[in-house]
Parts: structure tokens; sequence; C-alpha cells
């Protein structure tokens, strides 16, 4: 089973533009990643451009290195029967999370919203079969936010909406 996620970045104007993470949202993975290697506010408006992602690599280059990758190797599939048997066990896996989102064809994997409370409001309630997918988590870059940790992690408590500064502390806390 999937852990699916969204992604957002909160610019100077407090609009919030998000994309949906398909696989491996949990705060040990999704979120150590983006604790450890988006810290910078350019790379997490380049991960945002990229729209939605089965899951998330440490840098960017090998996300759209494995999407071009797997694009290849889908028209291969496509081409000629045995393209499917030289691939490794891992890039199956990958091709196979890739086509599962490709036909999540009712769920958008981009969105806008004015602001922060909009954002909270469709996740607090949220519709699996439509809106933000069934997000388990929502990891939000805040570009207003003072300091060196700009991330913030919204998740379903067990009778409010909580939200923490992600810190390696509650990913730690989370995971377990």
């Amino acid at each position: 089973m999937s852990t699916h996620c969204a992604i957002f970045y909160k610019d100077q104007e407090g609009k919030c533009n998000g994309i949906f993470c398909y696989f491996d949202g949990m705060p040990d993975s999704t979120g150590d990643i983006l604790y450890h290697h988006y810290q910078n506010e350019a790379l997490v408006q380049q991960l945002i451009d990229l729209g939605g992602i089965i899951f998330i690599e440490e840098h960017i280059r090998e996300i759209v290195t494995l999407r071009s990758a797997l694009n290849n190797k889908i028209m291969d599939k496509k081409k000629q029967t045995e393209g499917y048997q030289a691939l490794t066990e891992m890039e199956r896996k990958k091709l196979f999370h890739y086509d599962l989102a490709k036909a999540w064809h009712h769920c958008r994997t981009k969105w806008s919203f004015s602001n922060e409370d909009k954002m909270l409001e469709a996740y607090y309630h949220y519709d699996e079969t439509e809106f933000l997918c069934g997000s388990q988590y929502i990891y939000l870059y805040d570009a207003t936010k003072k300091g060196k940790n700009k991330w913030t992690i919204f998740y379903h408590g067990k009778t409010t909406l909580c939200h923490r500064n992600l810190t390696p502390s509650l990913i730690q806390k989370l995971s377990d």
C-alpha cells in the first residue's frame, strides 16, 4: 500500500502551490529527504515545477533522469515485449509505480491555493477520490518563515489536524 503525500511551496505573497507524491510519503522517507536535501527555496520551486511525482529523490536531477529513463523504457516496452524483461527488479518496481500513478487519471497532481488556510481546508475535508488524492501528509515549505528550517508537516491526529515544524526528532517520533 502506498502512502500518498502532497508537497507545497508557500511564496512571499502567501500563495501555496503543490504537487502530489504517490509513493513513500511517510516522514521517515519523504519528510527526511525534504528536511535534509530541500532547504533551498530555488530547489523547492524546481521540485514543484516538475508536477506530480512517484516518489522523491535526494536530487532533482535524479527525478528528471528517472522520469526520462522510465518514459524511454515504457516506449521500448511497448515496441518490443522483451523490453520489460531487460529491466532490473528496481526498474520494474519504479515502472510499476510510474504506470500506476499515471493510471490515477481522476487525481490532480498539481494544486494552487490563494493562501495556506484554503490549502488546509481542502486537506482537512479531503475526498480520497478527488482532492489531494487521499494524501496522508502535507509538507509545506514556507518562504515567509524566518530561520533555517522552513518545512512544516501537517497530518491528521486522532481528533484534529496536527502541524509541527519538520525536524529530525519529529521525523523519528512519527515513524515509530
